[in-house]
């Protein structure tokens, strides 16, 4: 465990200090390590005192170590290029399996919870299709077109990339339990959310940045209005990122 990973582990527990503020900080000052020195004896010194006290980065490190988790620092090495551009990106990931450069070149497949037949067939083949020739796939790893768009990547022996609402020591939903090994096997399982995080509603809207984020577009197959699903167009196209829609049935004679 470097220091710069141990300083941006503490910044990220300051109360107040926010990922803009965090970022500001990093181009003045070059380094995590530095942030902290200076923060420590201006504005923030009470703050990273309290955090000091509560939180012991060393130990928190060998905690998910010994579950075979990696912690990712932003602008630290193995972090995602693909969120590196984006405006929020989370100072730390934790990380089951394995992130290759080449998943940079990746889509994500997202969409409704409770597809029709046809929805979750069209997402099958989508990612089967696109990790046939060598794009990754990412998604949410929820019910519906999320498990499905994993499955189809799997299918089509290519990686993919399952992006958790919830601490990586939860399988959430229960049922993805044999797909959770699959992807830590296989591809990876990230999270911006410590462990014992539980999947609360108000942590998927946030995930759903990292999910455009981690990729070069991202296609929508069967969304209701003001689902999640949305949320992730709409980040998208604010990262400039490409959005993609599955208009309705593609197999139906005009």
């Amino acid at each position: 465990m470097n220091e710069n990973l141990k300083a941006l582990m503490v910044l990220n527990r300051v109360k107040g200090l926010g990922i803009q503020t965090l970022k500001a900080f990093l181009d003045d000052y070059g380094t995590p390590s530095e942030v902290l020195k200076e923060c420590s004896r201006g504005k923030f010194r009470e703050e990273i005192e309290s955090a000091l006290i509560e939180y012991e980065p060393e130990k928190d490190f060998e905690r998910h170590a010994r579950l075979g988790i990696e912690i990712l620092g932003f602008r630290e090495a193995g972090y995602p290029r693909g969120l590196l551009e984006i405006y929020d990106a989370p100072m730390i990931l934790y990380l089951r399996g394995r992130l290759y450069p080449e998943d940079f070149y990746s889509v994500s497949i997202v969409g409704t919870r409770n597809p029709s037949h046809y929805g979750t067939e069209t997402a099958l083949r989508f990612a089967s299709a696109l990790a046939e020739r060598g794009l990754s796939i990412v998604s949410g790893f929820a019910r519906g077109i999320d498990t499905a768009s994993h499955q189809g990547a799997i299918r089509g022996k290519g990686r993919t990339i399952a992006v958790l609402g919830c601490g990586l020591d939860t399988v959430y939903p229960p049922e993805n339990e044999k797909l959770y090994s699959e992807i830590a096997g296989n591809g990876a399982l990230i999270s911006e959310y410590p462990l014992g995080t539980q999947p609360l509603a108000h942590h998927f809207p946030q995930r759903n940045r990292i999910i455009s984020g981690l990729s070069l577009g991202v296609l929508v197959v069967e969304a209701h209005e003001k689902s999640g699903s949305l949320i992730t167009a709409n980040f998208a196209l604010e990262q400039g990122r490409e959005v993609f829609a599955i208009p309705g049935r593609i197999d139906a004679l005009s």
